[in-house]
This record gives C-alpha cells, sequence and structure tokens, in this order.
C-alpha cells in the first residue's frame, strides 16, 4: 500500500533490523541454495526504485507543484502516469513504453495521494490536483493519454466521475490497479529464508474492485490493466512467488521492486498503452 514518509521509515527501520540477524546465515540475501536474487533484499529496501524518486518528479511530504518533465518524445502524444505511489513504481516500464510508441511521457505522481476529480480535499492534495489536471487541459488539442491509479481513488461511482472529468477536458482515460499487500515486507524473509519464501496477501488493493466495475460500466468502457495476475505468480494454495526467475518482486509493503517492474511490467504497459486498445 503507499505509505507515508513515517510509516515508510518505520518499515525500512524494522525490515533492515531483520536484514541485519539473517545476514548471518544468509550474508546479504543475494546468494542462497536456489541462487543470486536480484535486487539483493537489502537493496530492495534501501532503494530499488523508480526513477521518479531521483529526479524529483514523485512528489513526498510538503510538495504539491508537479515537475515539467518530460521523457521519450518531447513532441510526441503526451502520455500522463497519475496517481500515488503505485504510479510511481510503473514510471520506469511506461517511460520504456513511451519510447517505444514515440509518446511524451509525463510522470506526475504524489506521496499518499490518489488523483481524483472534482479536484477537492486539503489545501496541498487539492493544489496538486488542480495544477495536474490544468497541464492535462492544456494538452488536450493533443489527445492526452491518461493512465491513472492510486490506493484511494474511492468507490465505483466515484472512479467513473474521475474518468468522466478527465474526459471532458480532451484526455483518453485507461486504469491500472493497484499491487496486491503482501501480509508482511518480503525481502526481510527472503533474506532469512531464502528465494524459496513465499508471500501471502493480506488484500488485493484498497481500490481494484471499483476500477474493474468502473471500467466495465463507463460508456464507452474504460481499458483496465489488471496487475493482480502479473504479479501473484506461482500460486500453491494461498502463497505466490517472492521470487520469479531470480527477480524479487517486492520492495518496502506493497512496492514493487523496479527491477522487477522493469522486467515484467514492460511488455504489458507497452501493448496497454497502443493506440488501439479497447475497454474491457
Amino acid at each position: 500500500m503507499s505509505l507515508s514518509r513515517r510509516a515508510f521509515g518505520a518499515s525500512l527501520a524494522t525490515a533492515l533490523g531483520a536484514l541485519a540477524s539473517a545476514c548471518s546465515s544468509v550474508s546479504d540475501g543475494s546468494e542462497s541454495a536456489g541462487g543470486a536474487i536480484t535486487p539483493a533484499p537489502g537493496d530492495a529496501m534501501r532503494g530499488d526504485r523508480s526513477f521518479v524518486y531521483e529526479t524529483g518528479d514523485h512528489l513526498e511530504g510538503g510538495s504539491w507543484r508537479p515537475t515539467d518533465s518530460v521523457y521519450a518524445d518531447r513532441s510526441g502524444r503526451p502520455m500522463y502516469l497519475i496517481g500515488d505511489s503505485m504510479a510511481a513504481q510503473l514510471a520506469t516500464p511506461m517511460r520504456e513504453a513511451a519510447q517505444a510508441h514515440g509518446y511524451a511521457f509525463k510522470p506526475r505522481s504524489k506521496a499518499t495521494v490518489s488523483f481524483t476529480l472534482p479536484v477537492a480535499g486539503p489545501s496541498m492534495e487539492r493544489r496538486w490536483r488542480q495544477a495536474v489536471l490544468d497541464e492535462i487541459t492544456a494538452d488536450r488539442n493533443r489527445d492526452p493519454l491518461v493512465v491513472v491509479t492510486g490506493q484511494q481513488m474511492g468507490t465505483v461511482k466515484e472512479i467513473t466521475r474521475t474518468v468522466e472529468e478527465l474526459r471532458a477536458v480532451g484526455a483518453e482515460v485507461r486504469l491500472v490497479t493497484v499491487t496486491p499487500a503482501p501480509e508482511t515486507d518480503v525481502p526481510p524473509q527472503v533474506a532469512e529464508h531464502g528465494p524459496g519464501y513465499r508471500w501471502t496477501p493480506r488484500h488485493w488493493g484498497r481500490s481494484r474492485s471499483a476500477m474493474l466495475v468502473a471500467g466495465r460500466r463507463a460508456h464507452p468502457h474504460v481499458p483496465v490493466l489488471d496487475l493482480q495476475p502479473l504479479v501473484a505468480r506461482d500460486r500453491e494454495g494461498d502463497s505466490y512467488a517472492s521470487v520469479v526467475d531470480g527477480v524479487l518482486v517486492f520492495g518496502p509493503g506493497s512496492h514493487l521492486t523496479d527491477t522487477f517492474a522493469t522486467r515484467f511490467l514492460a511488455d504489458p504497459l507497452e501493448e496497454f498503452t497502443a493506440r488501439d486498445v479497447a475497454g474491457q
């Protein structure tokens, strides 16, 4: 799930403590009987994250003003990625998709804040939402594609309203569900138990069900990419693989490692953001 800075710090401290105790039996968690793990669990907890954290495109704390960053083809069709940290974790493979399609990629995310319309909420959240909406509106003559995700997207009715208001300013809208939330931080468990450790879901994402329904009910339908089958792999009972083809799936909380997102979501996101994708 999306973490506040304080919650992220607490999770990081707890997890790194567990990693330290695990090191006596499994060095740094990158090697085990099952072979190398990429990223190593310690690296996953410390910062195997999307580039938008380094560039400042993912806003944190009291920041509300979006950057004006554009990636891939600046003269191409604008493609926005909007939401909370669930959006930020997709920025690297989305940038690859933009390069493949010749789009102008604009990542606009803010920690713990989902993009919902009409613009409302506390002052900082309201300012961020309005600034992003204004930028999309300014691009209306360039046929902007807006990809939205987030933990707090609301009910089916509220998601539908967000879609309608984006369409009203000329945007084509697509939705991506949030990632599942494991019962516990996965990297420390992998460091201690090796790549055979399996995670179990605490929940499948707070806005996931509503997004799927809203996509079907919208007129015209809204394409929705469901991340659950892409992330929850190799099911055994109620558990799933923590390491897929040597790649660690999760970092802190329900956030994917950038390595996993880049390797396993780039192709689905490229297909999903193509011009000819139909609704559900």
